[in-house]
C-alpha cells in the first residue's frame, strides 16, 4: 500500500524523536495543524498550505520539491513553467490518467 502524505511526515517526526507537541511548536504551527497533516485530515478537506510545506521540509532536512509534491502540490517554478507553455498545459490538460 502507498504510504501517505501524513504518514510520511508522522515517520520523519518520529524519527527526529520528538512529540507531536513539540515539533509544532518548533515549527510554528497549532498542534491540531500538525496531528491532521500527519492523519491525513488536512488532504482530506484542503491540502496543506505552499508555507506549511516549505516549514514541513526544512524542520526534517528534506528536499522542499520532494514535499512539496508529497503534499499535494506543484512547486512554484514547475507551475510557472507549465503555464508559460501552451503545447505542454495542452498536453497535461488532456492527459488520461489510465
Amino acid at each position: 500500500m502507498k504510504e501517505t502524505f501524513g504518514e510520511y511526515i508522522r515517520q520523519k517526526r518520529r524519527k527526529k524523536d520528538v512529540t507531536l507537541i513539540i515539533a509544532a511548536a518548533e515549527l510554528g504551527i497549532s498542534t491540531s495543524q500538525l496531528h491532521y497533516i500527519e492523519r491525513g485530515k488536512a488532504n482530506e478537506i484542503v491540502r496543506p498550505k505552499m508555507d506549511i510545506l516549505k516549514k514541513l521540509a526544512a524542520y526534517y532536512g528534506l528536499p522542499e520539491d520532494e514535499v512539496v509534491i508529497k503534499g499535494g502540490r506543484i512547486p512554484t517554478d514547475i507551475y510557472f513553467k507549465i503555464v508559460n507553455n501552451l503545447e505542454l498545459l495542452n498536453v497535461i490538460k488532456n492527459y488520461e490518467v489510465k
